[in-house]
C-alpha cells in the first residue's frame, strides 16, 4: 500500500503535464470559421438500377462548379468546385458519399463529405431532393498545404442534375 501511495504525486503530476500539453497544443493551432455557397452540374452522372426494390438505384456522378463565400473570410471565394459523389438511393432516399477539391490558382482544400438524401414528392410527381451532412477537410496545396477541420452542409436540387449548397466549418493548417 504504501508503494502506491507514494507514487501518487508522480501519476498526478504525470496527468497534469499531458493535459497542459495537450490543451497548449489545441490553443496553438488556430481555428478558421469558413462558409460558402457551392452551386454545380453533373458532367458526369452514371446510374445503375440494382432491381431488387422499386426505384433503388446505385450513382456515380461528378459535378462542377463555383464556390462562393459567405462568411466574414474570403475563403475560396470564386474557387472552382469539383465533387465526385457515390449514392444508394431508393426512390431517391439514401446515403452519399462525396470528395469535393475547391482550387483556386495554386490552392486548393479537399473535403471528404458524407450524409443523406431525402425525397419529397411535388403536387406533379417530381421528387424535390434535399441533402445534409458533415464534411472533414482531407488535404490541401499552397496556402492550405496541411488543412485540417471540419464541418456541415445543406443543399438541394434545382434540376434532375443541378444542386446548391450551403457548407460551414472551420479549419486550421497543421504545422
Amino acid at each position: 500500500m504504501d508503494r502506491l501511495t507514494s507514487k501518487r504525486p508522480i501519476v498526478l503530476a504525470a496527468i497534469v503535464l499531458l493535459l497542459t500539453v495537450s490543451v497548449t497544443s489545441l490553443k496553438a493551432q488556430k481555428l478558421t470559421k469558413v462558409s460558402g455557397k457551392i452551386t454545380v452540374a453533373a458532367e458526369v452522372h452514371e446510374q445503375m438500377s440494382i432491381g431488387d426494390v422499386d426505384d433503388h438505384t446505385v450513382t456515380f456522378s461528378v459535378f462542377e462548379g463555383t464556390n462562393a463565400s459567405t462568411g466574414s473570410n474570403k475563403f475560396m471565394d470564386g474557387a472552382h468546385a469539383v465533387n465526385a459523389a457515390y449514392s444508394d438511393l431508393v426512390q431517391y432516399n439514401g446515403p452519399h458519399q462525396t470528395y469535393i477539391t475547391l482550387s483556386k490558382k495554386d490552392d486548393a482544400a479537399i473535403a471528404k463529405c458524407q450524409g443523406k438524401n431525402t425525397a419529397i414528392m411535388s403536387p406533379d410527381g417530381e421528387p424535390i431532393v434535399t441533402f445534409e451532412g458533415t464534411f472533414s477537410w482531407l488535404a490541401g496545396t499552397g496556402r492550405f498545404k496541411g488543412i485540417q477541420g471540419n464541418g456541415t452542409y445543406k443543399g438541394q436540387y434545382i434540376s434532375p442534375k443541378i444542386y446548391t449548397v450551403e457548407w460551414e466549418g472551420e479549419y486550421f493548417i497543421k504545422k
